[in-house]
């Protein structure tokens, strides 16, 4: 079956000595998808640091299997780090991704297994803006944008596309900045905002604790669209 997803990471540059361990990750993420994937699977990735990353470090989705997933890594491993975090524009514009490109596909519904995202940050939004809708980014608790994410990806307004909704898997990790108490408390709220339930999420402090996070996703995902096949020959 089909499914189509994106990677929304972030190359910020508080993340310094762990970017090495984020695009390993990210590549060994993949070729795994790849070795399940005979182009069934579509995935687009964005790097983003500041708006100007968020919208110039764009992977197109693209139908991935073992003899093209050079071009996802070499992607990965050419993308720069900036300065400021534009997270909310870049979730706001892979969901904007996604329902194009399905629109485009006309996948049939039946062979349909679904959207998801996977986004991993290291720090709290400081730069994001959508001028199409009027939203700006602010950390607080009245945050009008992470409220607008919130509906999309939580509430009464989820988005659902082919009769499915778009879930998003996401990853926060603390340990590349000094975080205040307040602020580590807004960063899980953002999280846990941005995802329908606590199995969706995860603070980590470690980035070991991250990489063992994204395997388990990539088992989760692989299991969805595996296909035992049982050949029993005539008695």
């Amino acid at each position: 079956k089909d499914m189509v997803m994106m990677l929304v990471l972030d190359y910020s540059s508080s993340m310094s000595q762990n970017t090495y361990r984020m695009k390993t990750m990210s590549i060994d993420f993949i070729n795994a998808i790849s070795k399940m994937s005979s182009g069934n699977v579509h995935i687009g990735i964005i790097a983003f640091a500041g708006m100007d990353k968020a919208k110039s470090q764009v992977f197109p989705i693209t139908p991935l299997n073992e003899g093209n997933s050079y071009k996802f890594e070499e992607f990965i491993r050419n993308s720069t780090m900036g300065t400021e975090t534009a997270l909310y524009y870049s979730m706001d514009n892979a969901m904007k991704m996604i329902e194009k490109y399905v629109a485009e596909k006309g996948f049939d519904s039946l062979n349909f297994n679904g959207t998801c995202m996977i986004t991993f940050t290291d720090g709290l939004d400081n730069a994001s803006i959508n001028d199409d809708i009027s939203l700006t980014m602010h950390r607080g608790s009245k945050n009008e944008y992470l409220a607008y994410l919130s509906e999309k990806l939580k509430g009464s307004s989820r988005k659902m596309i082919l009769g499915m909704p778009l879930e998003n898997f996401a990853i926060g990790f603390s340990g590349s900045e000094n975080f205040s108490a307040e602020d580590l408390n807004l960063f899980e709220n953002v999280l846990q905002r941005t995802t329908p339930d606590r199995e969706h999420f995860t603070l980590a402090s470690k980035f070991e604790d991250v990489e063992k996070y994204f395997k388990d996703i990539t088992r989760k995902l692989t299991e969805r669209w595996q296909t035992l096949n049982v050949y029993i020959g005539e008695a």
